[in-house]
């Protein structure tokens, strides 16, 4: 009897010939293989939303008796599953990085904002404060103006982009829903069918045996299906110690930094995202540090506003002071508000207004005239507007590629003169 090749039998049960290969045992891997090979198990397992933490913590083990640490598995999980879903979060790559130079945007590459001064389209923002602080409040009354279309606090200017909202309420258990809800209630949008149809919510719910969502793999498959499958604007995570936690990730020492960038690139290619945070201890005199613990959670986002409590005074009820530390774009800025019958009220700090159209026609007349265009300039010829409302508007105008500028000059693009002219004749 005459033993058929591999490659005979391959042919017979159309296998390829690797797939008659005897699999390696762990033991004689090399230590990289064997590595990759245990996480890809555990990532396999990980994306089944049946409960395998047994044979997950059997893999970690294997892994830490390697000397592997934890941190670094949980990391490698993440970058295994950014691998397999095309997502951009570590450094290593395939291809050779492009040189960019000036004057090079790609088409849609400019920076729209889903709430002007607040949210930017596409992008995320951290949102920290101690506990009853209102973090809750602003994040649906922000979620409001993004289903609506309305402005927010200090800027009331209306953004181009409006849509749905995936609130994630992972913090609380079963209240989250009662707090979110009765939140909506002192707005008087509750019962609103722009707010019933445009909110969805994700959060515990022993009635159906489901818990709150985490940054876990299979949760992650979640949340990425339920993006590619509705048109939402903004997704807020209240809150980030939550999602981590029940993710089994130290929010101290686990890869903080790694579910930061990875959130970012798959909520990035639907919508924008809001995490809420609240640090441990005071974070009063601290600035952008004061979101306390891992610094990856105020260093990577794109934006980060702090909300602090402010006592009462003689001359003013007890209030929240509002710090915009950072807006890639926008001067750092600081206000007063307080939740009146009516909704939000600044308090103290000016009210950047809409006085795009007024610039526009500066810069034009400017330019017709042959004189400076600079900033000062514009603002002298609007004398009437607060200064920082003018400085505000025009970056508001150069995000939205109606002006660019040309050392201190700003001047009308294309698009920006197509504009003064529909609004002049």
């Amino acid at each position: 009897m005459t033993l058929s090749s591999d490659s005979e039998l391959a042919k017979v049960y159309g296998l390829s010939p690797v797939d008659l290969v005897p699999e390696v045992a762990d033991e004689d891997l090399p230590l990289d293989q064997f590595i990759e090979r245990k996480v890809d198990e555990l990532l396999d397992l990980r994306l089944r939303s049946i409960d395998t933490w047994n044979k997950e913590m059997a893999i970690i083990s294997e892994l830490t008796c390697r000397r592997v640490q934890r941190q670094d598995i949980e990391r490698r999980v993440l970058e295994a599953l950014a691998d397999r879903w095309n997502l951009s979060i570590s450094q290593h790559h395939s291809g050779k990085r492009r040189n960019r130079h000036a004057n090079q945007s790609r088409e849609g590459e400019h920076q729209q904002m889903l709430i002007d001064g607040f949210l930017p389209w596409k992008r995320d923002a951290l949102l920290f404060g101690p506990g009853g602080v209102g973090k809750t409040t602003a994040a649906v009354a922000m979620a409001w103006c993004v289903i609506s279309g309305k402005s927010f606090l200090d800027y009331q200017i209306a953004s181009d982009i409006k849509g749905k909202v995936l609130w994630i309420g992972s913090d609380g258990g079963d209240g989250a829903y009662e707090m979110w809800q009765n939140t909506a209630e002192d707005f008087g949008i509750a019962n609103d069918p722009r707010w019933e149809k445009g909110c969805v919510f994700w959060g515990a719910d022993q009635e159906a045996g489901t818990g709150a969502w985490s940054c876990s793999p299979s949760n992650l498959c979640e949340l990425k299906e339920e993006l590619e499958s509705n048109d939402y604007a903004l997704v807020v995570l209240d809150s980030w110690k939550a999602v981590l936690e029940l993710a089994g990730i130290d929010f101290g020492i686990g890869p903080v930094g790694t579910v930061v960038r990875f959130l970012q690139a798959l909520i990035g290619q639907h919508c924008s995202s809001l995490y809420l945070h609240h640090p441990s201890g005071n974070t009063k005199g601290k600035g952008i540090s004061g979101a306390g613990g891992n610094q990856n959670v105020n260093q990577i986002p794109y934006a980060v506003h702090e909300l602090r409590v402010e006592p009462s005074s003689e001359d003013r009820p007890k209030c929240v002071r509002w710090i915009a530390h950072k807006l890639r774009g926008y001067q750092s800025r600081e206000f007063l508000y307080r939740l009146s019958d009516d909704g939000f009220q600044v308090v103290e700090g000016e009210v950047i207004t809409n006085c795009a159209d007024q610039l526009l026609i500066t810069i034009s007349d400017l330019e017709e005239l042959g004189t400076a265009t600079t900033s000062h300039a514009i603002k002298n010829m609007n004398s009437s507007i607060a200064p920082a409302t003018v400085s505000n508007n025009l970056t508001t105008l150069r995000q939205r590629q109606f002006i660019n500028k040309s050392g201190s000059s700003w001047h009308l693009t294309h698009r920006g003169k197509l504009a003064v002219n529909r609004m002049i004749k």
